[in-house]
């Protein structure tokens, strides 16, 4: 009587449950290096749909002496040590660089073939320029600190529209951060606001912001000839 009434659940829920549902599988062996950079890496699953992923969220800190720039992940998926496929994706193409004691984010999402059982992954990138750009603050906080590393407009067409790049550089002044919402406003010359987003140096799935530790921002706007400047306040925070 008990298995007719499992099987009679189970075809209900089977009803409900989506083609592409997802399941997590035990964590799968990760080997992930650079000579300039300091590791941690906080989740390595396959996802297993009907084609597998594997999913990797880690924060690279560059240790080294220089910056990097155009950063990418490549990634070798392996039975025992049979190459099955290599993978690679951009981390970081057309941003500021990462200087000395920068953090770099990581949450992505490979294709993963069917057997692999451990995955041999490397950080590639070009070295940065010589000379670091100059910080500007921005905001003081009570658990976090915000500057500018780079705020640049290009203007296109008869230059009376363009794009603003800018780049924060968020660094936590107290306990680990799980959530960190930020509301990143872009004014007139005449203080009307003209676009608003939200940035999130880290967000729940994501590698938490440690004590410490500095991360960059990176926000892009379409502005007008009038555009005059940008405003940034802390909306959510979270410890992890």
């Amino acid at each position: 009587m008990f298995s007719l009434i499992q099987k009679f659940f189970e075809a209900i829920f089977g009803i409900f449950r989506r083609p592409g549902d997802s399941r997590i599988m035990p964590p799968i062996p990760l080997a992930l290096s650079h000579e300039s950079f300091e590791i941690r890496v906080e989740t390595s699953h396959v996802v297993k749909t009907s084609a597998n992923s594997w999913h990797m969220v880690a924060a690279a800190k560059n240790i080294g002496q220089g910056a990097w720039q155009d950063l990418m992940l490549e990634a070798e998926f392996l039975d025992g040590e049979t190459s099955l496929s290599v993978e690679r994706e951009e981390l970081q193409r057309g941003q500021a660089p990462l200087l000395q004691g920068d953090t770099l984010p990581i949450d992505i999402r490979m294709p993963c073939p069917e057997g692999a059982t451990k995955v041999r992954a490397t950080l590639k990138g070009d070295s940065g320029p010589a000379d670091p750009p100059q910080t500007k603050p921005v905001l003081t906080h009570e658990r976090v600190r915000i500057s500018e590393r780079q705020h640049e407009v290009r203007w296109f067409g008869d230059g009376q529209n363009g794009f603003a790049h800018l780049t924060l550089e968020v660094e936590n002044t107290g306990r680990a951060l799980g959530l960190l919402k930020l509301r990143v406003s872009s004014t007139r010359k005449d203080g009307s606001v003209i676009d608003e987003r939200t940035a999130l140096p880290t967000y729940q799935g994501a590698p938490a912001l440690l004590k410490g530790e500095r991360r960059l921002v990176h926000v892009i706007t379409r502005v007008p000839k009038e555009y005059g400047t940008y405003t940034v306040v802390v909306e959510e925070i979270e410890h992890s």
